[in-house]
């Protein structure tokens, strides 16, 4: 279980708060997924600081709501993916993103890309970790 920050932007930059929120996940067991709305969070150096498993978004799919736009970061998404092995992507449930969703999310399995939940990557970085 975890959580990433949705408009945490101003949260995920003040020290005090975030040690308190990765306080109560560390305690929780939950991991963070950092949305990065912000250059200035420091919300996975915090997470790392109590023991929180973490990692950030690396596209954010419609922070432009246009079609065309959603359908480039997307694209960006899945390159990044096939370059580092993995990426995350966030979005919202606007109608736009759905209907590019449902477009693109097919033709992933014709690149050999297979969709997996956060845990699943922490998993991951977790066993890569422990070979080295």
């Amino acid at each position: 279980i975890g959580m990433n920050n949705h408009q945490g932007s101003l949260l995920t930059r003040h020290p005090g708060h975030m040690t308190w929120v990765m306080k109560e996940m560390a305690r929780l067991g939950y991991f963070f997924v950092d949305s990065r709305t912000s250059s200035q969070s420091i919300a996975e150096m915090i997470a790392r600081e109590q023991g929180v498993p973490v990692l950030r978004r690396d596209v954010f799919l419609d922070h432009d709501i246009d079609i065309n736009s959603i359908r480039r970061q997307f694209n960006e998404l899945v390159a990044l993916a096939k370059q580092k092995g993995s990426a995350i992507g966030i979005g919202h449930p606007h109608p736009e993103t759905i209907a590019v969703l449902k477009e693109l999310l097919p033709s992933l399995a014709l690149q050999n890309i297979k969709l997996a939940p956060v845990s699943y990557q922490l998993q991951q970085k977790n066993l890569s970790l422990l070979a080295h």
